[in-house]
């Protein structure tokens, strides 16, 4: 059985040296008219874009034993089995372009995009770069590589899954506004129970609930298999790569990482204001996709019980 591997990795735009700056004017200047996108570029974890179960069902593949990772503006890489090649590697990546020079012009949501080679690789590979707004600093780009030699179906496979990446961006910027309510000081989320955890996430057997300090709340779920652990703690508690998303229209984010058993949600009352904040997080064994929705019903079991 041979393995795949998908990674999607933030570019430094300046990585390529003074060098390969001074070869890529021409392109540059190329891009400066090219037309302005109106999705909202990647700010936050790129694995959120795609999940590992959509790749495996767009291109009919086994996902492997190794987990997606590591999530962020630094990318994620995911792993799959295949009976047609040694090593088949998708990659989606946002800052500079990839195609470079052998690449032509293609159609794609009306925006400049070129598709071709991969410079400088000893494998058969084919890339998109699609240039989300004028500069080549704003481009989203899909590789596709195969290290067991000639495919002729890479070209495809990279414009399919740039056409998924693409439709999976913003199409507007959230604005993020205060909130009404308040954050109590002490057993923000003790009104919650055990109770309503399980049924929020369609569990049936649960421990009862402990409470490490007056600012934690810990749940243990159990149920055909799964076992979820679930926390709410005051304050943010994930990385500023997370994606912004729509809550409640508060100032939230969501970090899953690639990981396939957890996922964390912080929600602000006041945008950008830290101790105004709570963070949700939840693991659950054997899950077979990550609980990012489950966390945000569980906030929303929170948000509800708070004053206000």
């Amino acid at each position: 059985m041979a393995v795949l591997s998908l990674s999607l990795v933030a570019c430094d735009p300046d990585a390529s040296g003074t060098a390969e700056s001074a070869k890529s004017v021409a392109a540059s200047g190329e891009a400066e008219d090219a037309p302005v996108s109106d999705k909202v570029p990647p700010d936050g974890d790129l694995c959120l874009l795609v999940a590992e179960q959509e790749i495996t069902e767009m291109f009919d593949l086994e996902a492997s034993e190794s987990e997606p990772g590591p999530g962020g503006m630094a990318g994620c890489t995911y792993n799959f089995r295949s009976g047609k090649s040694d090593e088949l590697t998708f990659s989606i990546r946002y800052g500079s372009p990839q195609a470079a020079d052998g690449g032509e012009d293609v159609e794609f949501h009306g925006l400049k995009a070129r598709l071709g080679p991969r410079p400088g690789s000893d494998d058969a590979s084919c890339d998109i770069d699609i240039w989300l707004k004028p500069g080549d600093d704003s481009v989203l780009s899909v590789s596709a590589a195969d290290t067991a030699g000639e495919n002729p179906k890479l070209c495809e496979q990279a414009k399919k899954l740039a056409e998924r990446a693409y439709e999976a961006l913003p199409d507007e910027e959230l604005e993020p506004v205060e909130s009404s309510k308040s954050l109590p000081k002490t057993n923000f989320c003790r009104k919650v129970t055990e109770e309503h955890v399980a049924r929020a996430l369609q569990l049936k057997r649960w421990t009862r609930a402990s409470y490490p300090d007056d600012d934690t709340c810990h749940y243990v779920l159990r149920d055909k298999g799964q076992e979820a652990y679930v926390s709410v703690m005051r304050g943010p508690g994930i990385t500023s790569e997370a994606t912004r998303i729509s809550f409640e229209n508060l100032d939230a984010r969501l970090f899953n990482g690639g990981q396939r058993e957890n996922c964390a949600l912080d929600v602000r009352l006041k945008p950008g204001v830290d101790d105004t904040g709570f963070h949700v997080r939840i693991g659950i064994f054997n899950a077979p996709e990550p609980p990012c929705e489950g966390v945000q019903k569980v906030a929303k079991l929170v948000y509800d019980r708070l004053p206000g």
